[in-house]
């Protein structure tokens, strides 16, 4: 538990997270809002209904997210949003598009770089991942 708890505490230092000790001040970096925020506007959805986010690691937020098995481990930002969204059929032979309700994103907590993402038919449980945060207000603001 100590260890999880220093690199939770390290992962937040690198990420600029307002304060790991007291999660209601948690803030997401802002180069991740601008690339949700882009990303749910070109998903043709740019007002969703929630938007959550949690500091944890890739290879856990891989397997609530999607059930996807992942090289790396590094500390991560997962991000689900719930909204109307336009996406491109999945598949090698699949043509046209489809309306998800979930999105979620997977950021590199020290880079920002996206390293995964994907849609979902309904929200999953983040409380699996550690404290969840609200984003959407930081969505919504300029």
């Amino acid at each position: 538990m100590r260890v999880s708890l220093i690199v939770v505490l390290v992962a937040a230092s690198w990420c600029g997270v307002a304060s790991a000790a007291s999660p209601q001040n948690a803030a997401p970096p802002k180069s991740i809002v601008a690339q949700v925020r882009g990303s749910i506007a070109r998903l043709k959805d740019p007002h969703p209904v929630s938007a959550r986010f949690v500091l944890t690691h890739r290879q856990a937020a891989n397997e609530v997210l999607d059930g996807a098995g992942v090289n790396s481990n590094q500390p991560v930002y997962a991000v689900v949003v719930k909204g109307w969204f336009t996406v491109a059929r999945p598949g090698p032979t699949a043509s046209g598009f489809m309306h998800v309700p979930v999105v979620f994103y997977i950021f590199d907590a020290r880079t920002g770089r996206e390293t995964d993402d994907g849609w979902r038919g309904s929200l999953p449980n983040l409380s699996r991942l550690g404290k969840a945060h609200d984003l959407l207000p930081y969505l919504r603001s300029r």
